[in-house]
C-alpha cells in the first residue's frame, strides 16, 4: 500500500482514471494500492475530464449531468479539462462505484440495469432509481435496496 511519502504524480493521477474506467467496464478492480489518506488526496487532485466520455457511454447521460450538476453544453467543456474539481471527482468516484455494484448485481447485463433503473419501484414509493442515483444520498438508498434484494429482505 502506498503512503503519502511515495506518491508518483504521473502514475498516481492515472490511477483514478483507470479505476473509474474499470468499474464501467465491469472489470475486477484490484485492491486499492493506497492508504485512505492518499486516496482522498488523489480525489482532491481531480481526475482527467476525458473520463466523462467513458461515463456517458456506460451510464445514462442524464445521471452524469445531474451528478455533476451541469448541462450538456458544460459537459463537453468538462471533457476537455485537464482535471475535474475535487467535488466532481468525488461524485464520479461514488457514481462509478454504485454503477459497478448495479452491474455486478445484474450479472453485467447492461440492458437489465438500464431497464431496472427506470422502473417504478415500491421500495421507492413508486419512484425510480434513475431519479435517485445522481445524488450521494440517493446512491446510498440504491445500495440499501440492492442489499435487500440480495437477501430477499423486503419487510
Amino acid at each position: 500500500m502506498k503512503s503519502h511519502e511515495n506518491i508518483d504524480s504521473t502514475d498516481d493521477s492515472e490511477y483514478l482514471f483507470e479505476l473509474f474506467k474499470s468499474r464501467l467496464e465491469s472489470k475486477t478492480v484490484a485492491d486499492q494500492p493506497y492508504s485512505p489518506w492518499v486516496f482522498v488526496e488523489l480525489l482532491k487532485s481531480g481526475v482527467r475530464g476525458t473520463i466523462l466520455q467513458s461515463l456517458v457511454k456506460s451510464i445514462p447521460e442524464k445521471v452524469v449531468l445531474d451528478a455533476l450538476d451541469t448541462d450538456k453544453t458544460n459537459l463537453y467543456r468538462l471533457m476537455r479539462k485537464k482535471r475535474l474539481s475535487p467535488k466532481q471527482t468525488e461524485e464520479l468516484n461514488d457514481l462509478t462505484a454504485v454503477w459497478s455494484e448495479l452491474m455486478s448485481f445484474f450479472d453485467n447485463n447492461k440492458s437489465s440495469v438500464r431497464d431496472w433503473i427506470i422502473q417504478s419501484l415500491p421500495a421507492l414509493d413508486g419512484g425510480c432509481v434513475l431519479d435517485l442515483i445522481s445524488s450521494h444520498y440517493g446512491r446510498n438508498e440504491v445500495r440499501l435496496i440492492l442489499e435487500k434484494m440480495k437477501y430477499g429482505d423486503f419487510d
